[in-house]
């Protein structure tokens, strides 16, 4: 019998990541209240030095194509506005999640960064496609490996043995933590007080869209994981979890030279934010 993945070890394995999603949290809720201006979201981002830093950096880079340099974080807020700089601050922050090697699933940090963003961008295009919100898209597209990180940090505290390639990934972390990666991102997201609609995304990303599910941006991820394989940035555990058939475009109302067109796309932007990182 597994051993099961109790509250309190989650919460353990929570402690020891980085503050990612709960500065993203922040920025969220920011953002969705009408009366934050350039202070607050300013705010949010010099808490954390570093990503202050990486913020203007960035903003000074020859990618963003702001007026002049720069010097302090509420400039490059009010040069690019709030949405893109809370954005940009939202990557950085994500890609914390990815810097150090996950030995229990054989993935190395810049595969797992190159394939977060993938995700995200793909994902923020099949909301634009489908008249979702692509700002949550987006974040839910940079969030949805937090359930492997917290895994790997959980099976590496037990000694826990590593994935055997070509071992089907669900069934392994199912023998091992008696739950998966997707189920644990959800409740991670839940505990640090995400949108729900966002750690629904997340449960649901090895599940076949329908029509109806899509709607509530659930099994968009899968979608847009199909679409990262194409780029190609895909996980190697994950491979042959997400098939696109015809039948499933059909349903969806996609057509194969829309699809095609977007993995097009997704390996487009997906170039220039690896660009601009």
């Amino acid at each position: 019998m597994p051993e099961l993945l109790s509250d309190q070890t989650l919460a353990e394995a929570v402690e020891q990541l980085p503050p990612a999603a709960a500065i993203i949290r922040r920025l969220l809720a920011a953002l969705a209240d009408p009366n934050s201006d350039i202070d607050d979201i300013s705010r949010i981002i010099r808490v954390d030095t570093v990503l202050a830093t990486q913020v203007l950096r960035l903003a000074n880079s020859a990618h963003m194509g702001l007026r002049g340099s720069v010097t302090t974080v509420e400039e490059a807020v009010q040069q690019a506005g709030m949405t893109e700089i809370a954005r940009l601050a939202s990557a950085l922050s994500a890609k914390q999640l990815s810097a150090r090697q996950l030995a229990l699933y054989r993935i190395s940090p810049t595969l797992l960064w190159q394939h977060t963003l993938a995700v995200a961008v793909a994902a923020e295009l099949l909301a634009s496609r489908f008249l979702l919100d692509e700002s949550s898209a987006y974040l839910a597209g940079l969030l949805h490996t937090i359930g492997i990180v917290t895994l790997d940090t959980v099976g590496s505290k037990r000694a826990s043995p590593p994935l055997v390639v070509g071992t089907p990934l669900l069934a392994w972390e199912q023998r091992l933590f008696g739950t998966d990666n997707a189920s644990v991102s959800q409740r991670v997201l839940t505990s640090l007080d995400l949108p729900a609609r966002l750690a629904d995304a997340v449960a649901s990303r090895y599940t076949e869209p329908t029509p109806e599910s899509i709607g509530e941006m659930r099994g968009l991820l899968y979608l847009a994981s199909a679409l990262a394989e194409k780029v190609p940035a895909g996980l190697p555990p994950e491979t042959g979890l997400f098939k696109i058939t015809d039948a499933l475009l059909e349903s969806l109302r996609l057509s194969r030279e829309e699809w095609t067109d977007m993995e097009l796309e997704t390996a487009q932007r997906l170039s220039r934010l690896k660009a601009i990182f």
